[in-house]
């Protein structure tokens, strides 16, 4: 297939008969939309039993919650503590809409607050301190500050263990350092790795909108436009994705001298996150098509 034909068929056809015919990733399941945030927080025990609470904290190796009269408290050890069932923090959607507008800054004032309440919790499953702190490495990534998204990394990986997706979208992660190094080949490697076992959205999303990149840099143009196009057709919910792989996909089609498509990508990048940064990239590319 023609790659100037890949953009036709990715519009025509059914997401089951695209991944079937170009072996690619299977379609996952839509993601619900978080829940509003409730007016209790249920503690899930190891011996199968469950308490709804109206909130919590912590106190060293015990988990904290209010006595029902509402005067004292009673403690519950993290030991025996299988989960806890958070309400998802709607500031983490709110954040990643900042983050695709382009609004590092203010994504970074959502998350903080979020952060600082998960940190004495997120040894514990069931707490939203992990996907928090990737939110806010990809907006220190934005802000151009590598060192500290390296160092808030190596914090997440530090707590990877709390939940086993965690540790692939840690290597994926990494990965993209050594894209971003250079070091292309060495970073295919594990992308196509995690690709191969994962079955986490967000994990997938990162891993192949990476890949694209270190296929970009060494001038692999037809699998790069596959690799970009994975995260519009298969991950959309993932929007801070979005406008890297749609200016990546438009890159890449340019490479292969496919104007048409290339043009086409960057004007739906520029309609669809016109105050993103990577619109206003697409804007001075297309002058130069």
């Amino acid at each position: 297939m023609k790659t100037s034909s890949i953009l036709i068929v990715l519009l025509l056809l059914p997401l089951g008969v695209i991944a079937q015919t170009l072996k690619l990733a299977p379609v996952p399941a839509a993601v619900p939309a978080p829940a509003p945030a409730g007016p209790t927080v249920k503690i899930l025990m190891k011996d199968g039993t469950s308490l709804d609470v109206p909130s919590l904290r912590r106190d060293g190796s015990m988990i904290m919650v209010p006595l029902a009269a509402g005067v004292g408290e009673v403690g519950y050890a993290v030991s025996k503590i299988a989960r806890v069932a958070f309400p998802a923090p709607t500031q983490i959607v709110e954040a990643e809409g900042l983050l695709a507008d382009g609004k590092a800054e203010e994504a970074m004032i959502k998350v903080e607050p979020i952060l600082a309440f998960y940190t004495p919790f997120r040894d514990i499953p069931g707490n939203f301190w992990q996907a928090t702190a990737f939110l806010k490495m990809k907006a220190l990534l934005a802000l151009q500050r590598s060192k500290d998204a390296e160092t808030l990394l190596n914090q997440i990986a530090a707590s990877a263990g709390v939940d086993p997706l965690i540790a692939d979208r840690v290597q994926v992660e990494k990965a993209a350092i050594l894209t971003r190094q250079g070091k292309d080949k060495e970073a295919l490697t594990i992308y196509d790795q995690i690709i191969e076992k994962s079955t986490d959205p967000d994990t997938l999303a990162s891993a192949w909108l990476n890949k694209g990149q270190s296929l970009l840099a060494l001038k692999e143009y037809d699998p790069a436009v596959i690799a970009f196009l994975h995260v519009p057709v298969f991950y959309a919910n993932q929007v801070t994705l979005q406008p890297t792989a749609m200016l990546g996909a438009a890159r890449a089609w340019r490479g292969l001298t496919d104007v048409a498509s290339a043009e086409a990508s960057m004007r739906s990048l520029i309609e669809k996150y016109p105050t993103s940064p990577e619109a206003s990239i697409a804007e001075k590319e297309i002058k130069q098509l």
